[in-house]
């Protein structure tokens, strides 16, 4: 049966799956037919332009936007090194988030806050909104002017708020109540007391919260009941007893729990006193408990057997079938013990700074009946080696669905059972040490049909560049040296072996530091498919200056030497290139 013999119903089910870009790529102008459903009759285009080059992006917004603009569901929108600017260059083309009346979904990344954006939101007809790792320039008021627009937004459901260096105070000086937000999610905001009830006062139908709580004093406690609320994911920040008691008093409709605590920790029989008298709807609860043991002695395991045997009573095992396993390291000076439900549900091991805080192969135990039971972990998406990955090999822990990885070369074999498959991998951060590792490197590389990104750390560019590593996925080469202190750049003939390598072709974006600035313009010019370029440059005076200039030399210089299409960004240290080679 030929593509084209079928029926348009199976090509609209099959458009859904597809980002607006490549549904546009794909089928754009390949014959009248397709031209027809595409502008005529398809109802829902989502478009993700975080991945977009600057070329299909003018194409796109000159040719077609003007024409499905008001059957747009899902936007999403990068402002990172990949697509600098991009916002920007969306309102130059004269669009308001006004003009998309079906959105339903709208997401803003690494977006800097300013006042054009907090207008600009204040627009949305209705949206599931997420504002993912967006900052703002010490600007609080911006920031809280944003948090009041959308507090305003008349049928918005879905909230999720990431911002870098941002507190809950913010959410302390809202002074709009939301008619309609029932789900916020805010995982990096650190809220008290005073943060929540005005939280819980202008959110009268929130139903799910994801937070970080901390405490002020003792005397800082919540007086709302949240009778709303059924889904709550918290984490305490150096709580007590008293202070979860009262946050968990004000959510009696509780069914589903996840709770993190670090330096605190409870037992078993104080869990289920707070389940049992405080939370009586629950239905799902799981927790994660970091802490320091005492200095070592006998004593230590002892106590922790007795920790977990708070965990064995039939109301752990028997009414609920919760279960729970503890490591720690006898072996740390400070003493790390970790005490989690399973399976783990967490998408880090172990906790929320990304930093693997045990080595597995001490002490472990479980409450589990199956001690074969629950080894495969697999919410965890960042990995947790480091380049003690021989730490690991004791261990029955697997990771098969690690999305990001970093870790040094060459390693541990037994990196091929911790880790039983590569499918999910999309971004690879080496560390070279040795000549040994280039076959490791190729066969991981080889494993993992997803990958995406790969980064060069440790001053190895070179050595990386004279291996010839070869992959059929990777689009994305990060060889800037961001932990060196003596900062190493690129030379002519480095980025000449670079440009005549199998990279030539197959990097889309790149990001690399460089000594002098016309080596930015043999790369643009020979690197065929190269759509975004990143540069730390030796001869750059302003990227490592602390003075602002209005005439910034090298900038206009990159605007008298690239094509006219292309978008050039200062952002300190770096000059992002989004690269249109069409004059």
């Amino acid at each position: 049966m030929k593509f084209e013999s079928l029926c348009n119903e199976l090509f609209f089910e099959l458009f859904e799956y597809l980002n607006g870009v490549h549904l546009i790529r794909a089928f754009h102008d390949l014959n009248f037919r397709f031209n027809k459903l595409l502008f005529d009759h398809f109802r829902q285009f989502q478009f993700d332009f975080r991945s977009i080059s600057k070329r299909d992006f003018d194409f796109i917004c000159q040719q077609y936007l003007p024409l499905i603009i008001h059957r747009v569901t899902s936007l999403s929108i990068s402002d990172n090194e990949e697509t600098p600017n991009l916002f920007h260059h969306l309102l130059t083309y004269g669009f308001t988030l006004h003009q998309f009346t079906c959105l339903k979904s709208l997401s803003f990344f690494h977006k800097k806050i300013n006042k054009i954006l907090t207008e600009s939101i204040y627009l949305i007809q209705r949206a599931h909104l997420k504002l993912i790792q967006c900052y703002y320039n010490n600007h609080e008021d911006e920031l809280v002017d944003l948090i009041n627009n959308i507090w305003r937004l008349p049928k918005l459901t879905h909230c999720y708020l990431d911002f870098e260096y941002a507190y809950g105070r913010l959410f302390n000086r809202l002074d709009v109540i939301s008619s309609s937000i029932e789900c916020i999610s805010s995982p990096w905001m650190q809220c008290s007391s005073k943060d929540f009830q005005n939280l819980f006062e202008h959110t009268p139908r929130l139903r799910h919260l994801d937070a970080i709580f901390y405490t002020v004093t003792r005397n800082d406690l919540l007086k709302t009941i949240v009778p709303t609320l059924t889904k709550l994911h918290v984490i305490f920040i150096s709580a007590s007893e008293s202070i979860m008691i009262n946050l968990f008093q004000s959510m009696p409709n509780l069914t589903k729990l996840t709770v993190q605590l670090f330096i605190y920790h409870l037992n078993g029989h104080q869990w289920k006193e707070i389940i049992v008298n405080y939370l009586p709807n629950i239905k799902l609860f799981r927790f994660s408990m970091n802490f320091q043991s005492s200095i070592y002695n006998a004593e230590t395991e002892k106590q922790l057997n007795e920790l977990l045997d708070t965990f064995r009573t039939s109301f752990w095992l028997d009414e609920n079938h919760w279960y729970v396993r503890c490591h720690w390291d006898s072996q740390d000076i400070i003493q790390n013990t970790h005490i989690y439900t399973l399976p783990h549900i967490f998408p880090y091991c172990f906790d929320r700074t990304r930093k693997p805080r045990l080595k597995l192969n001490g002490w472990c135990k479980s409450t589990c009946p199956n001690d074969q039971e629950f080894w495969s972990y697999d919410y965890v998406r960042e990995s947790p080696l480091t380049r003690e990955i021989e730490d690991w090999a004791l261990s029955s822990m697997r990771f098969p669905k690690i999305d990001i990885l970093q870790i040094a070369l060459p390693t541990h074999e037994s990196i091929w059972s911790i880790i039983p498959t590569f499918n999910y991998l999309t971004s690879l951060t080496i560390y070279i040490f040795g000549n040994n590792a280039q076959s490791q490197l190729q066969a991981l590389i080889d494993r993992a049909p997803r990958l995406y990104s790969l980064a060069i750390r440790n001053d190895s560019t070179f050595q990386f560049l004279q291996w010839n590593i070869r992959s059929t996925s990777i689009r994305r080469l990060d060889l800037m040296q961001w932990e060196t202190e003596n900062h190493l750049y690129c030379n002519a003939a480095t980025c000449f072996t670079l440009i005549n390598s199998l990279w030539r072709h197959q990097c889309e974006v790149l990001l690399i530091d460089i000594e002098n600035r016309s080596i930015i313009i043999d790369l643009i010019n020979r690197m065929s498919n190269l759509r975004s370029l990143t540069v730390r440059c030796y001869d750059d005076e302003l990227s490592n200056s602390h003075l602002s200039s209005v005439q910034d030399e090298f900038i206009d210089w990159l605007k008298i030497c690239l094509p006219s299409k292309c978008s050039i960004r200062r952002h300190k240290p770096d000059i992002n290139i989004w690269v249109n080679k069409e004059n």
